[in-house]
């Protein structure tokens, strides 16, 4: 994938300052979100995420295993990222070295779950025997294409894995000696879910043209390439702004950064509605299959 040239840019520009973007979308318009779950079977949890047709490609993958608690915290489990960028995309990185990329996206990601608090509101369930066992999330995001908005696609399809992710039930047993062992439930289907409640999603708006007041949703390739600046905003079910991160050299007017936040805002709790109302379809006829 070449940069944009000079008139390709000026296009792009034009077309976001008309609110009539190249695909035919308005400066807020995502493009269509396909949503598949369980797509892996070796895995505990599983979610494919696509933004438009050909557009860019996201695939998460969540395991659990039995690890040993962390002194410090003897009753919470562990949770690790990881986003890779697969090799057949790397050379669209023109601006940049993939793994750099890698890097920023995975601290990304980490940082989004750790603020949220998905460790604590999952202690219940991640904790096996206080100070002895415990279970280990590891959350593993591979980019398959790239056209684009890369935050908001692995944000998307992390979140959609783990909610798609089931922990395996276990009974906890006496041992010999008064202390206490379990025993792992070989039916995947008795599995408990992790608490989502509050794991929020990346809105990423990006300003772009020589009106610092206007900007898009959901960039494409081309659009990222004019960016002047973005700001990715994690924003909860329920629209509220779990955190702020600018990205690019460009400033932002106060006002403008205001009118952001707001419109990520909208879009988080949009887009959230949108992604839960598939994945409950998706379960549900996944339930009625079996």
């Amino acid at each position: 994938m070449l940069n944009p040239s000079l008139s390709e840019v000026r296009y792009t520009c034009l077309g976001v300052e008309q609110d009539l973007r190249s695909d035919g979308r308005g400066r807020l318009d995502y493009r269509c979100i396909e949503v598949e779950s369980g797509v892996l079977e070796q895995s505990n949890g599983s979610a494919r995420i696509a933004f438009g047709a050909g557009g860019t490609a996201v695939l998460a993958s969540v395991k659990v295993e039995v690890a040993e608690p962390a002194p410090e915290r003897p009753g919470q489990g562990f949770l690790h990222v990881n986003v890779e960028c697969n090799p057949s995309v790397s050379p669209k990185f023109e601006r940049r070295a993939a793994s750099n990329l890698n890097a920023e996206l995975t601290q990304t990601l980490d940082t989004l779950l750790a603020r949220s608090g998905f460790l604590e509101h999952n202690s219940g369930l991640l904790s096996i025997v206080a100070g002895a066992a415990c279970w280990s999330i590891y959350v593993d995001v591979t980019v398959m294409d790239y056209d684009g908005n890369l935050t908001d696609a692995v944000a998307l399809a992390a979140y959609a894995s783990l909610r798609d992710a089931r922990v395996p039930s276990l009974t906890l047993v006496d041992t010999e000696g008064g202390g206490k062992d379990y025993e792992l439930d070989a039916d995947a289907a008795a599995g408990r879910a992790l608490c989502m409640d509050k794991v929020p999603l990346c809105v990423t708006l990006s300003r772009i043209g020589d009106d610092e007041k206007l900007f898009v949703a959901d960039a494409s390739f081309d659009e990222d390439f004019c960016a002047l600046s973005r700001v990715a905003v994690a924003v909860d079910r329920l629209g509220g702004v779990c955190g702020v991160t600018k990205l690019g050299a460009g400033g932002i007017d106060v006002a403008v950064m205001q009118k952001m936040l707001q419109t990520a805002s909208h879009l988080g709790s949009q887009l959230f509605l949108t992604v839960d109302a598939v994945l409950v379809r998706v379960g549900a006829e996944s339930d009625a299959g079996s």
